[in-house]
């Protein structure tokens, strides 16, 4: 399977309350998200759209 490398990870978000607009994805799963970007990004499908956009980041940085 393409995503079995992910498997088996504790996906956590971790919320940062800084007005910063940015997340980053750390080693592990763990997800940070800037209070900024969710003043920014309302809806849930731009919030989807960023942590995804995160969750690939992570999955193409296991791959290099």
């Amino acid at each position: 399977m393409a995503t079995a490398h992910l498997e088996g990870l504790k996906w956590e978000v971790l919320l940062v309350n800084d007005h910063v607009v940015n997340a980053f994805c750390l080693p592990g799963g763990k997800i940070v998200v800037f209070i900024g970007l969710l003043e920014h990004f309302r809806t849930d499908e731009e919030i989807a759209t960023i942590i995804g956009h995160e969750v690939l980041m992570r999955d193409h940085r296991e791959m290099i």
